[in-house]
């Protein structure tokens, strides 16, 4: 697809919170010797046979689908689901009906590299507003820059899955730069407090990014390991 190899994964989560998940990402690789800048477009049906435009909520607090917003929601009726769709970094969401669209313009994917885009779709059953205001709750509590988002919503993603991300969320985390670790180590961080841990391989030059350190909060102990005997124990501050 105009010269990159394009893979999408899918991760289905019914269980995190009140609220199911479905996490997708585009995953676009530069085979080539040169950069590459494409459009992408993320289209959908939401079922609801709807005619009109308008949505129950969206990120720039009204009930209409513009260019800017990054999440919207949706709830028909009670006999349909509550339905909401957080895509950090589109620049040209569009409702038309139940048709549901947005797009990154301008993606560019490096030259033997790769530019992840990690988007998200919630639903939730139950009359309405109860039903769709848990899901706006949810995604006010993102934030504007992902900075909220708890690490479930990232489950089954790499770092550097994460660290390739067109847009570039921020937050809490646990970093390595260039040399602290050998090169494709695997790097475990894990929290002593809640005894939850992420693996993951650092980049060709030993740096890695763990993002949302698992649900860290102040003073707990952070373990940082790897494959190739560093061992580093941080207090989360």
């Amino acid at each position: 697809m105009s010269g990159l190899n394009v893979t999408r994964k899918i991760y289905v989560d019914d269980v995190t919170a009140d609220v199911s998940f479905c996490r997708f990402t585009e995953i676009l690789e530069n085979p080539t010797g040169s950069d590459i800048t494409v459009s992408v477009l993320i289209e959908g049906n939401l079922g609801s046979d709807e005619s009109n435009d308008d949505v129950n909520s969206s990120s720039d607090g009204d009930t209409t689908v513009d260019p800017g917003d990054i999440w919207v929601t949706n709830h028909q009726d009670s006999s349909d689901p509550a339905l909401g769709f957080f895509f950090p970094g589109a620049d040209s969401p569009f409702k038309s009906g139940d048709d549901l669209e947005y797009g990154y313009s301008s993606v560019t994917v490096p030259a033997g590299g790769r530019v992840t885009i990690i988007h998200w779709a919630f639903q939730n059953t139950g009359t309405s507003p109860p039903a769709v205001t848990a899901i706006e709750d949810l995604l006010v509590s993102f934030g504007s820059t992902g900075a909220g988002i708890a690490n479930t919503y990232f489950n089954g993603l790499t770092i550097s899955e994460v660290a390739d991300s067109f847009f570039p969320f921020t937050g809490d985390g646990v970093f390595g730069g260039a040399g602290a670790v050998a090169p494709f180590a695997d790097v475990t961080v894990t929290n002593a407090t809640t005894a939850e841990s992420i693996t993951s391989p650092a980049a060709s030059d030993g740096s890695f990014k763990i993002f949302f350190a698992l649900g860290a909060t102040t003073g707990d102990s952070i373990t940082v390991t790897a494959t190739d005997g560093t061992s580093q124990v941080l207090t989360f501050p």
